[in-house]
């Protein structure tokens, strides 16, 4: 029996293996930007992104804070949620805590 092929590594997927790729251009439309148009605003800039949750962290150290990477076709994105500012709930971190 072959071995099963490994699933590509956060951040080491082809654009094209996305599946936000296809969605890109409705995703523009909705003015939600890309990670690698991220790279480009200032910090401290409001931005609407999206992408695929590939790790949620809620360390016991961080106290009402939550660490999210977010993945989409160009790149990854690290965001902080604000407990205090979030209105849903990271079911993810439940399990890293």
């Amino acid at each position: 029996m072959p071995a099963p092929t490994p699933l590509p590594s956060p951040g080491l997927a082809p654009a094209a293996a996305s599946p936000l790729a296809p969605l890109r251009p409705l995703l523009r439309q909705r003015r939600l930007h890309s990670a690698q148009e991220l790279r480009g605003l200032s910090d401290g800039s409001p931005v609407l992104c999206c992408g695929i949750v590939t790790l949620c962290q809620q360390p016991q150290t961080a106290k009402g804070v939550i660490f999210v990477s977010l993945e989409d076709e160009t790149g990854v994105v690290q965001v902080i949620v604000y407990l205090k500012l979030s209105t849903v709930p990271c079911a993810g971190c439940a399990a890293s805590v």
